[in-house]
Parts: C-alpha cells; sequence; structure tokens
C-alpha cells in the first residue's frame, strides 16, 4: 500500500540557512484507494522490440520513483533493433531467411527427383535449408532407405514382434489437429527385439498415422512403472533411443510436431 508522508518546513532566518521544524510530525492518514502502479507493457514487430512504461494518473504528492517518471514526460520508450555483423542492420528475419533457403534447396530437389511429390521433397529442403548439397544427400540416402531397411512391408513385420502396447495410435487427434502417438517405454522388452527394431516398429505406426505429407504428430512418451511390465530401468533404453534419434530424424524430418513426457492415469492401450 502506497503512503505519501508531508512534513512542513520553514527556514531560520539565520544566516546559516538550516530548517527547523515549525510544529511535531505527525504522521498523516494513508489515502485510498492508492494511485494505480506503473504499468509496464512490450510490444514485439519482427525486428523491433518497445518498452513503454506509463504512470497513469499521479498523486498530488508523488513518491521519488513517480516524480521522476513524471519528469521523463509520464512515458519513456526504449527500442531495440536486430543488428547483424558490424552494427549493420538485417533487412530479412530469420524466418525469412529459412523459407529462401526451404524455396532454393526445393528447385534443387526437384531438379534431381521430378517423379517425387513436391511435398516430401519440401520436408526435406526444409530439414536442410542451410546446404543443398546435404538436402540432396538426404533424400537420396530416403530413397535407397524405402528400398530396403524402410521398405512398408519389412517394417509391418518387425512391428508384429514388438510388445503389444509399446508404441499405438488412433484415430484421436490432438487439439492442434496433428495425430497422436503413444510410447509406453515400461513395456519395452530387452531380449523381445533390438533396439533398431523398436525404431522401425515406431516407423512403421508413423506411415501408418501419415495420410498426407503435412501431416505432423505429437508423441506422448508414458514414463509410468506398471504392474506385471517389464519397466527396464532408463539406462537400458539408451540404445533404443540413440536409434530413434539416427533413423526418425533422417526419413521423417518435419513430421514432429511436439513431444511430451508424462504420467498418464489408467492403461492406455
Amino acid at each position: 500500500m502506497a503512503r505519501w508522508f508531508s512534513f512542513s518546513s520553514s527556514f531560520s532566518p539565520s544566516a546559516c540557512g538550516r530548517c527547523s521544524l515549525s510544529a511535531p510530525w505527525v504522521p498523516p492518514r494513508p489515502s485510498w484507494p492508492p494511485s494505480p502502479a506503473p504499468r509496464i507493457s512490450t510490444l514485439a514487430k519482427s525486428d523491433v522490440l518497445s518498452i513503454s512504461v506509463s504512470t497513469g494518473s499521479l498523486p498530488s504528492r508523488p513518491s521519488a520513483l513517480a516524480f521522476g517518471l513524471r519528469r521523463l514526460g509520464a512515458t519513456a520508450t526504449a527500442t531495440a533493433l536486430c543488428l547483424k555483423g558490424g552494427g549493420q542492420r538485417t533487412r530479412c528475419s530469420a524466418k525469412d531467411e529459412k523459407q529462401d533457403g526451404t524455396q532454393q534447396n526445393l528447385q534443387v530437389l526437384q531438379g534431381e527427383f521430378p517423379d517425387a511429390q513436391p511435398d516430401e521433397l519440401w520436408r526435406f529442403a526444409r530439414a536442410r535449408w542451410r546446404d543443398p548439397e546435404k538436402a540432396l544427400a538426404m533424400y537420396a540416402e530416403h530413397k535407397r532407405w524405402r528400398k530396403a531397411q524402410g521398405d512398408p512391408e519389412l517394417l509391418k513385420r518387425i512391428y508384429s514382434k514388438i510388445p503389444f502396447g509399446f508404441v499405438a495410435a488412433g484415430k484421436v487427434e490432438a487439439v492442434d489437429g496433428t495425430k497422436v502417438m503413444l510410447v509406453q517405454g515400461a513395456r519395452y522388452e530387452l531380449m523381445t527385439a533390438e533396439p533398431e527394431e523398436y525404431t522401425l516398429a515406431i516407423c512403421h505406426i508413423l506411415d501408418d498415422i501419415f495420410a498426407t505429407e503435412e501431416d505432423r504428430v505429437t508423441v506422448l512418451i508414458d514414463v509410468r512403472r506398471g504392474e506385471g511390465w517389464p519397466n527396464p530401468p532408463a539406462m537400458k533404453l539408451l540404445p533404443f533411443l540413440q536409434s530413434c534419434a539416427r533413423i526418425i530424424s533422417a526419413h521423417y524430418p518435419e513430421r514432429l510436431s511436439r513431444l511430451k513426457l508424462r504420467r498418464l492415469a489408467g492403461r492406455c492401450l
């Protein structure tokens, strides 16, 4: 609660000019309601950030802070501009730069793979937007993978080896309209399949839920333990996680919307 204190003073007629109190000081009753606190608002636009501080209605006897703000003209604005190397202002944001790089990569990929779907090429072009050569190499490796380890029929057979309930998806969608995939780590059985086979089983689910090249997925990882489940230690899952990082990121770029770790209630199949 803000309190405004005042006292009356008079100057002594003596040459020293000392100040003397004309009456004993008595603290006044606090005013109610107090004056509005200073408001701070922020506004960000691309490469400009503006910060404004306004005092609102100031009391007749303001505090030192309010008085200082009033002297500044009641509103102070600070503007920060994005600068790029040597103090030169950049004319395009990072987003624009990424879009330009993606479009350039897409043209290169379409020249090398004219029969491929443009939406599929766009995902690989965006994943390596800084380097067209890396985008070409990434997509060429993906085409080879689809003819070997990533063949849909082979992925389906591998999925049949995986413990029931380890990875699943259905018709349920997230609030943003993306597909949903559930992974229950406690169902991971070390001796049933190799870490890479668990990863390929996830690839089968991804192929099954993606109807178009524009579809994205929200991955829910249930971290709770389950009665009667294998419940392997977290360190035992490290090879599987490394396999996921290597295979899924290389062959399903720009597909992940978000990944969430949750302790889900009840058993989710």
